[in-house]
């Protein structure tokens, strides 16, 4: 593959592998599209970064489609696990948070409610739920 830098995009790419300041994968990315900016092959690329071909195609076709821009982060996917409903998140939290349970032997919602994460839970000094 053969990638052409135009001038303000090489001083970018490696102003970003100087960089202590950009992260580790965009600095990856750019020292990708560097080496094959650089006429290096995809298998010297491979080796020397510890990349994968599908991992260096996809960031080199990112750069093509998107310039800099493209290597910055990458596409998010939607999480797998969809979210739970508003109306259950409600329900659930005015059930933790409205009364004692039945069952419930220790239940200190009230007290904790302005400073817990997961109110209802009890913890001991050591730190592991009494619940």
């Amino acid at each position: 593959m053969k990638i052409t830098l135009i001038e303000e995009d090489r001083t970018e790419l490696e102003r970003w592998v100087k960089s202590r300041s950009v992260g580790a994968k965009q600095r990856l990315r750019a020292r990708m599209v560097l080496m094959t900016a650089e006429g290096l092959s995809t298998t010297v690329i491979m080796a020397t970064l510890g990349v994968s071909n599908p991992t260096l195609n996809k960031w080199r076709n990112r750069y093509l489609e998107s310039g800099v821009e493209g290597l910055k982060k990458g596409k998010t996917r939607p999480s797998r696990i969809p979210p739970l409903p508003t109306d259950k998140v409600q329900e659930v939290l005015a059930l933790t948070l409205t009364g004692k349970p039945a069952a419930a032997t220790q239940w200190v919602a009230g007290r904790w409610r302005s400073r817990s994460a997961f109110p209802g839970w009890r913890c001991t000094a050591s730190g592991g739920s009494t619940n």
